[in-house]
């Protein structure tokens, strides 16, 4: 059996002499694949976590505008309740600011 399997082999090209193959070629490309597999994932990994970073640059800079917003609506609502002319609406009803008081 193993000399009709010799002569399959060599008459389809698969040309190792033993029984076996050699393993040194398996090998030599299987740590070729792990080293490239690896090389390819801590790109990604690189990649994910310059994405990661530039979202939370992003999330830092919008919430430093809406503060800035919320600091802006606070001081002219201020401006507002001093000149009489601002009302919030609440739960039972509005409170309405009458103005600022001059103290002598």
């Amino acid at each position: 059996m193993h000399v009709y399997l010799t002569k399959w082999r060599m008459a389809r090209g698969l040309r190792w002499q033993k029984a076996h193959p050699d393993p040194a070629p398996f090998a030599r490309e299987l740590v070729k694949g792990i080293v490239i597999g690896t090389v390819l994932a801590v790109l990604v990994a690189i990649s994910g976590r310059m994405e990661y970073q530039d979202a939370v640059a992003q999330e830092a800079e919008a919430r430093a505008l809406v503060a800035e917003a919320k600091k802006m609506d606070a001081e002219e609502d201020l401006a507002m309740c001093l000149n009489g002319m601002r009302a919030w609406r609440v739960e039972d009803g509005y409170v309405r600011c009458r103005g600022a008081e001059v103290v002598r």
